[in-house]
């Protein structure tokens, strides 16, 4: 173990004063000013105080001369960081509305910021939603990816949903509010109608839940707006409807239309024989049989009668019960 030492001590000063000499031979030179080695050794060590020991003083440099690196040698083994991977293989999200972040205010911690033009997103993703932070904001997009992760993207206080309704133009030209500095000064917000409207890019909020990979979702997001971006007539709720128009129910369908109102309660409709064959159901003693029920009939509310009691009349009643009984006995 000390023959190992004391090899390896002397390979790093035969390494050391090589190093010395080697710039030594370059100081003053044109090379001092351009070759790494001199510049990061000079960094380093005040030459002028440095003696070569005797046993060092024969030690020839070559002019290809490469100083050993110190420290760790071996290649260091590759970090996979999973969530800073931007790969999109294998990689989706869509717009969600059973799952959503939970929020309680415009203020909560988000995981970033974008700016994105608010007609661009409405032509992307259709309609927004209605917010969650009350006045704060004029609407929200909730998604969710392929790693079942949440994210919600919403403008916070940029409608006059929040400012309230703008004053007379001479209110925003005084004095008084032109002096203020351009982020304090009273000015005109835009109804939501505008807002959603605008064709320039507007800063919008991101929240997440813990863990979710925003960079990757982030990534995604601006290559599907850039790919709706280079179509111009494509409008998501256009295309949603007209193929989902059928499939929609009297609430959400078109009203001029004669809807058609559905009578049959599923649990009276539906029993175990729907997962069986007709050839089990014939099979199926009678006994052991699913029995039909008949849903209950509201009553006729037009046969109805009002009736009001009070101690009074009960009284009344009780007396002319006991009479009664009495009657039968005479």
């Amino acid at each position: 173990m000390y023959e190992d030492a004391r090899t390896k001590d002397e390979a790093e000063s035969k390494n050391f004063y090589k190093l010395v000499k080697y710039v030594l031979a370059r100081k003053g030179t044109p090379e001092e000013s351009t070759n790494a080695v001199v510049l990061e050794f000079l960094k380093k060590y005040h030459l002028e105080l440095i003696e070569i020991p005797e046993e060092f003083k024969d030690l020839e440099v070559e002019d290809d001369f490469k100083p050993a690196r110190r420290g760790r040698t071996t290649p260091k083994r590759k970090r996979v960081l999973t969530k800073s991977s931007k790969d999109l293989r294998g990689y989706d999200a869509w717009r969600a509305f059973d799952r959503q972040v939970i929020q309680a205010e415009g203020k909560d911690a988000g995981c970033g910021k974008i700016m994105v033009p608010p007609a661009l997103l409405k032509r992307a993703f259709g309609a927004p939603q209605w917010t969650k932070i009350g006045f704060q904001g004029s609407g929200s997009y909730d998604f969710e990816d392929s790693s079942l992760d949440l994210f919600r993207i919403f403008d916070y206080k940029k409608t006059d949903l929040y400012h309230g309704l703008p004053r007379e133009p001479e209110f925003y030209t005084t004095q008084k509010n032109l002096r203020r500095s351009e982020k304090r000064r009273a000015r005109t917000w835009p109804t939501q109608e505008q807002f959603w409207a605008l064709e320039t890019p507007e800063e919008f909020r991101v929240m997440c839940n813990d863990k979710a990979d925003w960079p990757k979702f982030r990534k995604w997001l601006r290559r599907h707006l850039r790919t709706i971006e280079a179509q111009p007539d494509y409008d998501y709720d256009t295309i949603a409807l007209d193929k989902f128009k059928d499939e929609m129910d009297l609430c959400l369908g078109d009203f001029d239309e004669k809807g058609v109102l559905n009578h049959e309660m599923a649990v009276f409709k539906w029993d175990s024989s729907m997962y069986m064959t007709e050839k089990e159901i014939k099979a199926l003693p009678e006994e052991r049989r699913p029995v039909s029920f008949t849903p209950p009939q509201y009553f006729d509310l037009a046969k109805a009668e009002k009736i009001t009691l009070n101690k009074y009349e009960m009284k009344v009643q009780e007396i002319q019960a006991e009479q009664e009984k009495l009657s039968e006995f005479v």
